[in-house]
């Protein structure tokens, strides 16, 4: 396996690591898994903010992308 396809796989994981005290840590998130992580807990402003600025850069990187074709 080749270290480039090592990369891809591990672009591909999120890590979600519960504290018993009830933190929440997120490590390599996409705004799938902020979706979710907004469907179990929709008040938390923090969750809202981070989503919100996900969907810009993918907006963002729609329009880059869009331009070059």
């Amino acid at each position: 396996m080749s270290d480039v396809t090592n990369v891809d796989e591990e672009c591909g994981i999120t890590e979600i690591t519960i504290r018993p005290d009830g933190r929440v840590y997120v490590f390599g998130t996409s705004r799938p898994v902020l979706e979710v992580l907004r469907a179990v807990n929709p008040v938390d402003a923090k969750f809202r903010r981070l989503l919100a600025q996900v969907r810009a850069w993918e907006s963002a990187g729609d329009r880059s992308a869009g331009g070059d074709a």
